[in-house]
């Protein structure tokens, strides 16, 4: 057997060309998960702004009066949306309506009804910049 080290072995010409274009493959998908990657962080930061000003709108919205809720709520809401206040004997829960009248249903466990105001707020809105009703 050589002396020589494999890596200062000649290999075939046809061999050396496969592995250049497998090694050029590798980059280029290399370079797509990359791409997608930077997507996917821009896309967690901006759900994470959006997460922060809701949070925000809620903290906003529990410090405030009925009254003060309902004028902010009617500001900011959606051209034809409509967000609903239900009380009955025992239970109390906010709805979200869209424009053509069709209830949006919202994840009520766990939310105090400000908290529910706010997720109907944000369904509205996301709607809204995904251009028009969902």
């Amino acid at each position: 057997m050589s002396d020589q080290h494999w890596s200062q072995m000649m290999l075939p010409r046809e061999r050396t060309e496969q592995l250049e274009n497998a090694n050029r493959e590798l980059r280029e998908e290399n370079e797509r998960v990359r791409q997608a990657n930077l997507h996917t962080m821009d896309v967690f930061e901006d759900m994470k702004a959006a997460k922060e000003k809701a949070e925000a709108r809620v903290e906003d919205l529990e410090s405030e009066s009925l009254q003060a809720v309902a004028n902010k709520v009617c500001g900011e809401l959606p051209e034809g949306w409509i967000v609903g206040l239900y009380m009955e004997n025992g239970a109390a829960w906010v709805e979200a309506i869209k424009p053509s009248g069709y209830t949006i249903d919202i994840d009520r466990s766990d939310l105090s009804l400000v908290e529910q105001i706010g997720e109907a707020m944000r369904l509205a809105d996301e709607a809204e910049r995904a251009g028009g009703e969902q």
